[in-house]
């Protein structure tokens, strides 16, 4: 069926989409079906580039329907945008379009096409990791007591302590630790020892010759009570230093 259109409506269909286009171009009726469809509604499309040991999330700040009584707006809000660092490192900034926003947070009215991501992390110098307690019960080897633990993880469960060797003089009441084996670590500056054993506890801080190869040094302690080597004691390590 043929509809005739007067003058007046497509004058006012060419200014509406003018209007919505923010633009001042004369169309011919032809044309207008695809203007319309050009015309920006509020969808917009970004990219997320996730960077090494780090991750960037987003969340709208606002609501995306608004209203005034029974009239009801939509609308795009802006959207925050946080890069956190895994473990061991320092989250690096948001970057929109790769220029640098100096800041690991940031809010921004959303355009089409936007690339967000982020400069790289960077690698703590000093990172302290603890490693789970765990329950000692010594075994009695050729008139001394010997504990070899081995696979112990720290409380996130993100790294692990391969071996190490723990022995007790019962003569001198002293504990040594040696062959600490992490491989976490690029180098270690300091490591702590902690016992108890009922009512008691001690420990002790040790810091370390970086040049030294770990697994190679041993750290003795005298604990300031009488451990009883035949009764469990709990044990905890922890390392500090520049993760690998």
């Amino acid at each position: 069926m043929n509809v005739l259109v007067n003058d007046e409506s497509l004058k006012n269909i060419a200014d509406a989409i003018r209007a919505k286009k923010n633009s001042t171009e004369k169309y011919m009726p032809g044309q207008m079906g695809t203007a319309i469809k050009s015309i920006d509604v509020g969808r917009k499309s970004f990219t997320v580039v996730q960077v090494a040991n780090g991750n960037i999330g987003l969340a709208l700040m606002g609501s995306v329907i608004s209203n005034a009584g029974d009239e009801y707006t939509l609308s795009f809000p802006p959207i925050t945008f946080l890069i956190t660092a895994n473990n061991g490192y320092t989250p690096g900034h948001i970057t929109v379009n790769g220029v640098d926003q100096g800041s690991n947070k940031v809010t921004l009215e959303v355009t089409d096409g936007m690339v967000i991501s982020a400069t790289a992390a960077v690698k703590d110098e000093n990172t302290q990791v603890g490693f789970m307690n765990q329950e000692i019960t010594l075994q009695q080897v050729n008139g001394g007591y010997s504990y070899s633990g081995i696979n112990i993880k720290d409380t996130t469960g993100a790294y692990t302590l391969e071996s190490y060797v723990l022995s007790y003089d019962a003569e001198k009441n002293r504990i040594k630790v040696s062959n600490v084996q992490c491989s976490a670590f690029a180098s270690v500056n300091a490591l702590l020892l902690q016992f108890s054993q009922g009512a008691n506890s001690d420990g002790a801080t040790f810091d370390l010759d970086t040049t030294q190869n770990l697994a190679e040094q041993e750290f003795v302690v005298a604990p300031n009570f009488d451990l009883n080597p035949t009764q469990p004691f709990t044990l905890s390590i922890g390392l500090a230093g520049t993760l690998a």
